[in-house]
């Protein structure tokens, strides 16, 4: 019997520097197939192979930051919503491509806005993830605001979380930042990153409601999983 045949499936996440990643775990924990699941970390774009090489080895691939952007050109369709995908497959001689990270953001933030009812969002970052919600947001016809790096104009979030009006708070950033934005009035802050330390005990110590982007996570891999059809 081959190694192939033992294993039954491959999966690989392509990302940088995921040596932190949950996925091999999560899929460990909701996959009842025996599997192996690979980190393929690259540093330069150049480097990653071609979707044909890869799927020589791999019966799925999962994509994360920076490269969801990375294979489109090599995708037969994309079913993605938005620009960037973060799961193919491979179908006949042809790939195919969607942003499970999509679907699972509309039903988190779904659950949220029914339980809540937010008067009043913030995203944080401009990237992938931050355009993303901005496109489902705008789908479902829900006004935000958005703040970033990059437009210099974080400092202006805490004027925006107000007393008076319930205030959801969208981590969109990369891992390496850390909210610091002090306020008197209480918010929920749903970050997008998981297992950050820092930001659960800042937004806990104004006695805020933090959500760990742990559970996006694990529903992007469910949703992984039934476009793949394993």
């Amino acid at each position: 019997m081959s190694r192939r045949e033992k294993i039954m499936l491959k999966l690989a996440l392509i990302g940088k520097d995921i040596s932190h990643s949950q996925s091999p775990k999560i899929y460990q924990e909701i996959l009842n197939k025996k599997h192996q699941y690979d980190l393929l970390d690259y540093q330069n774009n150049a480097d990653i192979p071609l979707l044909e090489d890869l799927f020589k080895v791999y019966d799925g691939i999962n994509i994360t930051a920076p490269y969801k952007k990375k294979f489109l050109p090599e995708l037969t369709r994309n079913e993605s919503k938005v620009e960037g995908v973060n799961v193919i497959k491979k179908v006949g001689d042809g790939f195919i491509g969607t942003n499970t990270d999509y679907l699972a953001c509309e039903e988190i933030l779904t659950e949220l806005e029914d339980k809540h009812s937010f008067e009043n969002i913030l995203i944080l970052g401009d990237g992938v993830m931050a355009n993303l919600l901005k496109v489902l947001l705008e789908h479902k016809s829900i006004n935000y605001s958005q703040f970033s790096r990059r437009a210099q104009n974080l400092h202006l979030i805490e004027s925006e979380i107000l007393p008076d009006k319930k205030t959801l708070i969208i981590n969109a950033c990369a891992r390496e930042y850390q909210f610091h934005i002090q306020s008197n009035a209480r918010y929920v802050f749903w970050d997008l990153n998981y297992k950050l330390e820092h930001n659960a005990q800042f937004v806990r110590a104004q006695d805020s409601l933090y959500i760990d982007g742990i559970g996006l996570l694990v529903l992007q891999a469910k949703y992984a999983l039934s476009f793949w059809n394993f």
